[in-house]
């Protein structure tokens, strides 16, 4: 089985997290603060080719009501344009309150507020992409 990447997107910040090859266990990978708009895609393609994953999963911030926000709608064009370059499949996924769930388990963890805002994107993307995994396994 290969593994599975989560991307946290952010216009100043992307979170990346990985699964293991059972696709049982996400972990945090690291935080790619993109230059230009067209780097961060290839990018993360490129991390998704190195570390053997065929599937991407894309954190959708939809709006408390379900509804798409600007930020939605950001997070669904950089989905699409991962889709036209990546070769495997691109899975997006509802994504609301992961910040707010990744920042409890730091401050929960004493992490520093310093430290939190250095990694609170990859621990997000962690919780999206354990939450995939989870959905995964009970089908």
């Amino acid at each position: 089985m290969s593994r599975v990447l989560a991307v946290d997107y952010g216009t100043k910040r992307i979170g990346l997290a990985v699964s293991d090859e059972g696709r049982v266990l996400a972990s945090p990978l690291e935080v790619v603060t993109p230059k230009t708009a067209r780097e961060p895609v290839s990018y993360i393609i490129k991390r998704a080719t190195e570390l053997g994953c065929s599937t991407i999963v894309v954190g959708m911030p939809y709006a408390l009501d379900g509804s798409m926000s600007p930020m939605t709608r950001r997070a669904e064009a950089f989905a699409g344009k991962l889709e036209k370059a990546f070769s495997g499949e691109v899975v997006r996924l509802d994504e609301r309150f992961t910040s707010k769930e990744a920042e409890a388990v730091l401050l929960a963890q004493d992490v520093s507020r310093a430290q939190r805002r250095r990694v609170v994107d990859k621990v997000a993307a962690a919780i999206i992409l354990q939450t995939y995994l989870d959905m995964q396994s009970s089908r």
